[in-house]
């Protein structure tokens, strides 16, 4: 196996695991909030997380992908 292929391969088998842990880590808080505070609870959570992630975006208007490029 080339060195770039073997490169290729592990770096996506490490993005692949990352991706595994991140979504367990989402699921397991998810059912966590879910069972703590129930429906009502769950969904004034779930627009509490949202608006800010919305503002974000909205503020961040991609600068940090213009900034990183430079």
């Amino acid at each position: 196996m080339h060195e770039t292929t073997k490169k290729i391969t592990l770096n996506t088998l490490y993005q692949i695991i990352g991706k595994v842990i991140t979504m367990s880590v989402t699921i397991a808080a998810t059912i966590i909030v879910t069972r703590t505070f129930g429906r009502q609870g769950y969904g004034a959570f779930s627009l509490m997380q949202t608006f800010p992630a919305l503002f974000f975006i909205i503020a961040d208007f991609g600068l940090n992908a213009i900034v990183t490029i430079v």
